[in-house]
């Protein structure tokens, strides 16, 4: 059975450079051909981090190009995603970091140094750019190893550092990059997500785990509620991690165009379906009743057991 990233991006080198995610605010367009192009390379650069098999690496970032990217190199290296909403305020975030009990996450440059301040004596010693992971660097016998910056145990100034049995001391900064037990480096190599169908594969809570064949089941189940088609221009603004997820994830399958644009006003909402002709639109349910107004449909979706409505712009 084909694991979850493989049904997402199996057909996304034949779409060429068709958009495949627009963010709406710089302009900024990952087509088809780079997501099948950039995956291979930023599962590779995870891999030379030391990311396992098994091991949970949180996903913190807005609706974007670069999403999908990290979500699914973090799942082709056989990692268990969690993805965590971008929007989260201090102390919800760390719960949410704790419960996850990841000990690397992905963030962009603006929430890195934040997040690496609020991960205090969470188990999460990397936080990586998006940048870190998706950029080439050279390779050879004299390339350092790049690592993100590494968290100190401890979560603020002054406190006492508290560590489970299981969190280890603090690597300083000549440490050799993690690996799990007989994982070479591997870059440039034809990427295959890791340890099949019924490996572990997203977790939105840190305890309910669901695996690549559980993942693509409920994709399956999505995808004639949904019917997202080539021909869709999808408008994701939400931020709810269940929605965004399942939203690019049917959006990729389907061959649509994802236009980003977290935060995104109900004007704006309004600004950008003209813009852009969208066909669908996932938003937070504030925006949702001044752009849609009563003249367009809603069809309500169950992603990973939470309910989203989608809006139906009519011209």
């Amino acid at each position: 059975m084909p694991t979850w990233t493989d049904v997402v991006l199996s057909a996304a080198g034949h779409r060429g450079e068709r958009p495949a995610v627009t963010d709406a605010a710089t302009g900024d367009v990952l087509s088809y051909a780079a997501l099948a192009g950039r995956i291979g390379p930023a599962t590779a650069e995870l891999r030379d981090r030391g990311v396992a098999p098994g091991d949970r690496v949180v996903v913190r970032l807005p609706p974007g190009p670069g999403f999908p990217l990290a979500v699914h190199a973090a799942a082709a290296a056989g990692a268990l995603v969690v993805p965590l909403a971008a929007d989260l305020d201090r102390d919800v975030f760390y719960e949410c970091l704790a419960a996850s009990r990841a000990r690397m996450m992905i963030t962009d440059r603006v929430q890195a140094e934040w997040s690496m301040r609020v991960a205090g004596d969470s188990r999460v010693r990397q936080i990586l750019t998006l940048e870190e992971v998706t950029s080439p660097r050279p390779d050879g016998p004299g390339a350092p190893p790049r690592r993100g910056p590494v968290v100190p145990p401890q979560r603020d100034p002054g406190a006492q550092p508290r560590r489970g049995p299981s969190v280890p001391p603090q690597r300083g900064p000549s440490a050799p990059p993690r690996r799990g037990p007989g994982v070479p480096p591997r870059r440039g190599a034809a990427v295959r997500s890791r340890g099949g169908a019924e490996a572990p594969a997203l977790t939105f809570d840190g305890s309910r785990v669901i695996s690549h064949a559980g993942v693509v089941a409920e994709l399956r189940r999505l995808a004639p509620e949904a019917m997202l088609r080539e021909r869709d221009r999808v408008l994701v603004a939400t931020t709810e991690p269940r929605a965004q997820a399942a939203l690019f994830d049917l959006a990729l399958m389907g061959g649509a165009h994802v236009v980003a644009a977290p935060g995104a006003t109900p004007g704006e909402c309004r600004a950008l379906i003209e813009e852009y002709g969208i066909t669908v639109a996932a938003v937070p349910p504030w925006a949702v009743a001044r752009p849609a107004g009563s003249r367009w449909p809603r069809v309500t979706v169950s992603a990973y057991g939470r309910s989203t409505e989608l809006v139906i712009p009519r011209g």
